[in-house]
């Protein structure tokens, strides 16, 4: 929660990354905030919970692409959304990958994520320690403005750059794939 305070201090657009689990929730009931709570779980605007709680009134960015990840999810009426450091209200026209395709990124991204686990079988649940696991495949495969090397590592500096580079060459084969 500390990073929401953090990103966006410079008056800079930026955007962070809430990762958490009913088990983490669940755990902690004891050290977590009935607000906390609610944020990690909440169906509207994050943006406009956060603003509310600081005592601040939200204006919802004219582009919902800006807004929140509910807001993208619910209201985001184009295929592809714009990443939050382009300082822009345009929607960028993204490259259209076919269905067909995002479904084989997702299955070949899978398929390494299971055997780099594999290879750390010393822990309970390996993808913590990787950070590879299947809500990560289903963002990048969704997402084909991700599907470079550098994307990958603007957007996920948390995963080692090997992970990284062999997911970039795994999406390029498959963005060259014919059907």
């Amino acid at each position: 929660m500390q990073e929401l305070g953090r990103a966006g201090r410079d008056g800079k657009q930026a955007c962070a990354t809430l990762y958490v689990n009913n088990n983490d929730i669940g755990a902690n009931l004891e050290h977590l905030s009935d607000d906390m709570r609610k944020y990690c779980n909440i169906t509207t605007c994050r943006r406009e919970f956060i603003t509310n709680y600081f005592g601040f009134e939200v204006e919802r960015p004219s582009n919902i692409h800006f807004c929140c990840d509910i807001c993208r999810a619910n209201k985001c009426k184009c295929q592809e959304c714009s990443k939050p450091e382009q300082a822009s209200n345009d929607v960028v026209e993204c490259i259209q990958v076919p269905a067909a395709i995002k479904d084989i990124a997702k299955s070949v991204l899978s398929d390494y994520f299971t055997q780099e686990n594999a290879i750390v079988k010393d822990y309970p649940t390996p993808s913590f320690v990787t950070g590879l696991c299947s809500t990560l495949a289903s963002e990048i495969s969704d997402d084909s403005s991700l599907w470079t090397e550098d994307s990958l590592k603007r957007e996920f500096p948390y995963i080692e750059n090997h992970y990284l580079e062999t997911m970039a060459q795994l999406l390029d084969n498959v963005k060259n794939m014919k059907l």
